[in-house]
């Protein structure tokens, strides 16, 4: 098994390797959300359909400036 130590701590990986970025404006990070589908372009993920909040959701490369369009 892995172990992320640092300054002698363990570390989650959310906390060793996203929670640095987490000022980037194309990054954001939704807690309680289940990801039902992740699209692909050949080896490159493009998208996601989720459920947050009860409402089914498709994000990704495929809509417009990353437009957040809920399922019907």
């Amino acid at each position: 098994m892995d172990v992320l130590i640092r300054n002698a701590r363990r570390q989650s990986v959310f906390r060793a390797y996203t929670f640095p970025y987490m000022d980037r404006p194309n990054l954001t990070v939704l807690t309680q959300t289940q990801v039902i589908k992740v699209t692909f372009e050949g080896r490159r993920a493009t998208g996601v359909e989720l459920v947050y909040e009860g409402k089914h959701f498709r994000l990704g490369r495929t809509l417009p400036s990353f437009e957040r369009k809920p399922l019907i």
